[in-house]
């Protein structure tokens, strides 16, 4: 070998042979947005909760061969969440996608995590409650940055739809229902059936998603206003569709000194809104459009529109998962309009 290839593989060695590959490929948007994000996500913090709750154990197994890195794991789960990919495609996406590996802090000879790793990893993190300090941590990160606004929240909720009771017709003659998911429910929107469960958000009046509940599909929009609308920072004002017009939740709102900005409908007895009734609709709607953002991203962009999993434990867990994912993605935005801002 020449003395010129020597140094050259030396130097490979030096930087790995992965950061030397991605060196040679030209730069694409999804490696600039993981790259980001491996800045963004508060990896220490969250290794550490998972350490105190006992979901993982660095350098496990003394005896037998040590656990694979924390970011490795997780990350994967973000992967999941941005992407759409279930556990067996991550697994194939990580051992074909250099960026993904890069994201990862795999190289060419890294352990790359198999389905049912990141299974129980997933598993263990919902059974600990630690899906929901994902969501709260990198909350943090955006209300520390000064991109959170604390004058006015907006409330929504979307149907994520499940597999269907089945009709089974026994020898007997009886038909009875098979019930893949008990937990799920009915609702009807626009004379259309729906089984599932429904995610409901809050935002603020730029789209930072502030809370998330999961319920039973059956559960009304405005059962949950309560459970998501954080008081404590001092809100101003609540938006909302017509489909959050209540008495009740007018009044608890007037309580707290919060003004209830939310679309009104026509009652009975009523054949149309009037003038002032409708403009005040329409400056609503201004405002409370910005909810729609989330569930957009969330359906087109990660291409979640059904649910991944069996009961509600796991998909509201999932749901926090995938709010701090899109929280995420916001950053990375804000991030880059900041720096062709200023370049």
């Amino acid at each position: 070998m020449k003395k010129g290839q020597r140094g050259m593989m030396k130097g490979m060695e030096q930087t790995s042979f992965l950061d030397y590959e991605l060196s040679t490929q030209k730069p694409t948007r999804r490696r600039e947005f993981l790259r980001q994000m491996q800045e963004l996500i508060p990896w220490n913090e969250l290794e550490q909760k998972c350490i105190s709750a006992g979901v993982y154990k660095a350098n496990w197994g003394e005896r037998a061969r040590p656990s694979l890195p924390f970011r490795t794991l997780l990350g994967s789960l973000f992967l999941q969440a941005w992407y759409g990919l279930s556990d067996p495609q991550t697994e194939e996406q990580i051992v074909d996608s250099l960026s993904f590996r890069e994201f990862l802090g795999i190289g060419f000879d890294g352990v790359v995590p198999d389905e049912t790793t990141l299974c129980r990893f997933r598993n263990g993190l919902i059974r600990s409650g630690i899906m929901e300090e994902v969501f709260e941590r990198v909350k943090a990160e955006v209300e520390r940055r000064g991109w959170l606004l604390k004058s006015g929240q907006v409330v929504d909720a979307t149907i994520v739809q499940t597999a269907r009771p089945k009709e089974v017709r026994r020898e007997e003659g009886q038909v009875e229902k098979n019930v893949y998911d008990a937990e799920a429910g009915y609702t009807k929107k626009r004379d259309r059936v729906y089984y599932g469960y429904k995610l409901h958000i809050v935002t603020d009046k730029r789209g930072w998603v502030c809370g998330v509940k999961t319920t039973s599909a059956s559960v009304h929009d405005s059962g949950v206003v309560e459970e998501l609308v954080d008081v404590a920072t001092g809100i101003k004002e609540l938006y909302g569709d017509s489909g959050y017009m209540s008495r009740d939740r007018e009044a608890w709102c007037r309580e707290r000194g919060i003004e209830y900005k939310v679309v009104r409908r026509r009652v009975r007895g009523e054949t149309e809104l009037n003038k002032s009734v409708r403009e005040r609709n329409r400056a609503i709607s201004k405002v409370r459009g910005v909810v729609e953002l989330p569930f957009a991203i969330l359906k087109r962009w990660m291409g979640y529109v059904r649910c991944r999993f069996r009961g509600l434990e796991k998909n509201g867990a999932y749901h926090f998962l995938l709010m701090a994912a899109y929280n995420l993605k916001r950053m990375y935005g804000e991030l880059k309009r900041e720096v062709e801002t200023y370049a």
